[in-house]
């Protein structure tokens, strides 16, 4: 309903206005006043739409009301009554912008007309403005989406011409003459999306995001920030008179600080490659690719490494070819199940990988598959049976391409290598029974998940007591020894390898409780889990 009041001086006028239907003409009577000073009070408490008011009042007249109205709320309408005699005053009412002037004593049927036609006309102009206004609200929400848009074809080279590109840029306010683009990307995205649900994930990258742009900002006012699925890039822009020396140190200087706030207020780190200065603005696509290869290689760096692409060696970039004195050690070692001397042969092939330069990235992920599943091949040659468990052994490594760092590259690569082993070992105990068998790689399979007795022996179908029996018979020790055993021998694979805290090591090989499996472990090698891993790392 809309609102009118209604302002006279005469008690009976009013009385007779008040009278009216108005709310079948879609309005309410929400004040009166008997002049146009009271008027005004009212106006000011009511906000009405729209008024009816007399032209000639004690005190403050009609016209001059309305004109004090107009000035201050112009969008609230005016009916105006008057006298045949008042009608010289009607070309100022207009000119003061009066909706319609009604002549005294107002016809009901006159007065209705006029009354409807002024709702239906605020009403619909109430809508426009609404819409106007929703329209406005969607636009400013979409300003920033249609920026990233921007930011991101600009940086996968989907805009080529140098006017568009400035021209687009300008639209939001972006000047760019010098620039450095920096990626910014979260370290092991993989156990980050392992240990965080979907919503804690779009909050953490939120974070990074800010930290980065709100660092980049200290420095530069024009800092522009792109995310792509796992990838943060930043456009620093720079003014003219910065060379290219001052443009290097300032990038790095504000990639140590994304780093420090990450490292300070979010539970993970990341790491971040810099491109050389560019000073074209159509080929900020080659900086952008600079960047994205110099983050990469993190790879040989580790996690929370920075790195610029003038730094990337130079020398040519070849296939990493393992010896086949490396090769033969590999296999006769898978053989006979002796992993030790295979952990030695891995070991000695990283240190190699890490004396060698121009070692490209992508070639040692082939080349230590290609390793791998040459020693799958040769060893089911002799032993056919078990080609099909030596395959699952070896298939987990083949997403190599997913292994974000030298370190977890060859980690994984020895995790395959021991799985081989415990698989020509389990076929040489030819005493054991299929079930017990069956049992072993369970375990060795699914260690780090909740693996009960009684869990065995309702998928066996055996009694607990039976299985319990059997597996202590066939092995010579117990079911929670025989998984203590796996366990344990990953517990200290990983804690050799370094990168995992003693929380992360007990929940990756099935321990829930830190304390227990401290306990266990202690109990085990007659040492604590940090003590072996300051031994072996």
């Amino acid at each position: 309903m809309l609102k009118l009041i209604i302002v006279d001086d005469e008690p009976l006028i009013r009385e007779g206005l008040k009278s009216m239907p108005w709310e079948q003409w879609g309005c309410i009577v929400a004040g009166e006043a008997e002049d146009g000073e009271d008027g005004l009070a009212v106006v000011e408490e009511v906000r009405p739409n729209f008024i009816i008011t007399d032209i000639r009042m004690p005190g403050m007249d009609g016209l001059t009301f309305a004109e004090k109205v107009k000035e201050r709320y112009p969008e609230i309408e005016i009916l105006m009554l008057t006298g045949y005699q008042d009608f010289n005053y009607a070309k100022t009412a207009m000119h003061i912008g009066i909706h319609d002037l009604l002549l005294k004593p107002t016809k009901f049927d006159e007065l209705e007309a006029t009354v409807r036609k002024l709702v239906q006309e605020i009403q619909e102009r109430t809508k426009s403005q609404n819409d106007y206004d929703q329209l406005r609200t969607q636009m400013q929400s979409a300003v920033p989406l249609l920026k990233n848009k921007l930011v991101h074809d600009l940086l996968h080279g989907h805009l080529y011409t140098p006017t568009v590109i400035k021209a687009r840029l300008a639209s939001f306010g972006i000047t760019i003459d010098h620039y450095v683009v920096m990626s910014v990307q979260i370290d092991d995205r993989k156990a980050f999306e392992q240990q965080y649900s979907s919503e804690d994930r779009t909050l953490f990258e939120f974070a990074v995001m800010n930290i980065a742009e709100e660092t980049a900002n200290k420095v530069d006012k024009q800092a522009i920030i792109d995310f792509d699925h796992d990838l943060f890039s930043i456009v620093l822009s720079f003014e003219q008179e910065h060379n290219v020396d001052m443009c290097e140190r300032l990038s790095m200087n504000i990639g140590l600080d994304i780093q420090k706030g990450i490292r300070t207020f979010l539970p993970f780190t990341v790491s971040i490659g810099i491109s050389n200065k560019g000073d074209q603005i159509e080929q900020i696509n080659q900086a952008y690719l600079q960047s994205v290869e110099a983050l990469n290689h993190k790879f040989f760096l580790g996690d929370d490494s920075i790195v610029r692409f003038r730094d990337i060696s130079k020398t040519s970039e070849s296939a990493y070819i393992f010896g086949e004195e490396d090769k033969q050690d590999i296999i006769n070692g898978l053989r006979v199940g002796d992993i030790e001397k295979v952990r030695e042969v891995v070991d000695r092939i990283k240190r190699n990988v890490g004396l060698s330069r121009g070692v490209e990235i992508q070639h040692l992920k082939i080349s230590l598959m290609e390793l791998a599943f040459g020693s799958v091949r040769i060893i089911g040659q002799f032993n056919p049976d078990l080609v099909d468990r030596l395959m699952q052994a070896a298939l987990p490594f083949s997403k190599s391409e997913s292994f974000a760092t030298v370190d977890r590259l060859f980690s994984e690569c020895l995790h395959m290598f021991e799985l081989i082993a415990q698989v020509v070992n389990a076929a040489r105990q030819s005493n054991l029974g299929s079930s017990v068998k069956e049992i072993m790689k369970l375990i060795e399979g699914e260690y780090e998940d909740e693996i009960s007795l009684d869990m065995l022996a309702d998928r066996f179908k055996l009694s607990t007591a039976y299985l319990s029996r059997l597996i202590r018979k066939e092995t010579g020790k117990t079911f929670m020894e025989n998984l203590t055993d796996v366990r344990m021998e990953r517990a200290k694979l990983l804690l050799a390898n370094g990168s995992k805290k003693v929380y992360e090591v007990a929940e990756l090989v099935g321990y829930k409780d830190m304390s227990y499996f401290i306990q266990v472990f202690k109990k085990r090698l007659g040492m604590t889990p940090n003590e072996y891993k300051e031994q072996h790392s």
